[in-house]
């Protein structure tokens, strides 16, 4: 069997097609800005076409480039349902079995787009979420029957980098990268409003000025600039020691900062269930994560293995007073119930397997 990949050029995309490859040879074509690097690292199983997304005339190859791969591959894997994928589904571009792959936020009713994507669905021959609660999302928003809709396993696989460090290590950690508080306080997603970075330092400014100063607010700096100056901004005019990274961070380096941080913070407007929770949970970070994403609750329950708040920064500067105060007591039980429920992630061969075997599995159904 021979697998169709269409995609961005991103590190989820890359990851599955890597793994992927291990199974069955790999036929992907990619959505990328032209200078854009190619993030999936080729070998003998895997031949790459890069479409330049910010070209309509690129744009325009994308059908037929995709009539040309349906000669040799069996299904096709999408990766994001934009609306370029969307509509060629909708055309009948693509003639063989479809399975997707949904990440997270990457599916949402945008008015505009709805009607289309619904439509798009109804063309796709099953739909891979990460959790149970997922399903429901699909399901609701854009009426895809249950059957449709799988959830065995989360699609990414987590890196045997996320692992708990010792305390000597973690000293060195902390001074190679410059960090010298007491607490380091860890926003991991994006640089996006959609995380809502802002309200963690709107939060953190509502503490007592003693507890403030032993903080250091740490944030990637990957992702939208304009909202990055109004992060900093925010954290000169509350006097808030922030810090920068200023970089895409490799998993050894986001396990360095996981492993010195207090505090793992995911408060983001919607989301399904981040990766970033996984690996803090896994480097022994306490999550703190917004109530009111109901993905969150199929893994991890308030007071047990995490803690769970409003949106709201007079909320959440309560909740991390709090924590901060007491986490000797429940830190190290947060890490045992949490490293039984993720380390299973770390088995990618497996999971791939699970999931060709699904795929595989599905289409020779269907040609039967």
């Amino acid at each position: 069997m021979r697998f169709g990949v269409l995609g961005s050029n991103n590190i989820f995309v890359r990851e599955t097609t890597i793994g992927f490859s291990d199974f069955y040879q790999i036929d992907a074509i990619i959505l990328k800005k032209k200078t854009d690097k190619n993030n999936i690292t080729l070998n003998d199983k895997i031949n790459l076409t890069p479409i330049n997304s910010r070209s309509l005339f690129s744009l325009l190859k994308l059908p037929f480039e995709i009539k040309k791969n349906s000669r040799y591959v069996d299904v096709f894997i999408v990766h994001y349902m934009n609306f370029y994928f969307a509509l060629l589904i909708l055309l009948g571009v693509i003639n063989k079995p479809i399975f997707y792959f949904c990440y997270g936020t990457d599916v949402h009713s945008i008015k505009i787009a709805n009607l289309l994507l619904k439509k798009a669905f109804e063309k796709v021959d099953r739909i891979f979420v990460e959790v149970p609660s997922q399903k429901e999302y699909i399901h609701n928003s854009f009426g895809v029957p249950y059957e449709k809709l799988e959830s065995s396993k989360i699609v990414f696989p987590l890196s045997p980098s996320f692992k708990k460090h010792e305390d000597l290590q973690k000293q060195a950690i902390k001074k190679r990268w410059g960090l010298s508080k007491r607490y380091i306080i860890f926003s991991p997603r994006t640089v996006d409003k959609h995380y809502n970075h802002h309200i963690l330092l709107e939060a953190i400014s509502c503490l007592d000025d003693s507890l403030k100063e032993k903080i250091q607010i740490v944030f990637t700096g990957f992702g939208n600039k304009k909202y990055l100056s109004r992060l900093i901004e925010i954290g000169k005019k509350n006097n808030l020691n922030v810090v920068n990274l200023n970089k895409f961070l490799t998993p050894e380096e986001m396990a360095d900062i996981y492993n010195i941080s207090a505090i793992n913070v995911n408060i983001p407007k919607q989301d399904q269930f981040g990766r970033s929770i996984m690996e803090g949970c896994l480097c022994g970070c306490i999550p703190l994560l917004n109530i009111e994403i109901p993905t969150y609750h199929d893994f991890l329950k308030d007071g047990e293995n995490c803690f769970y708040v409003k949106p709201d920064p007079e909320a959440i500067a309560a909740k991390i007073e709090w924590i901060l105060k007491n986490q000797e007591d429940f830190k190290e039980s947060f890490y045992t119930k949490n490293a039984k429920l993720f380390l299973r992630y770390q088995n990618p061969k497996q999971i791939y397997y699970e999931l060709t075997t699904s795929i595989a599995k599905i289409a020779l159904q269907k040609e039967a």
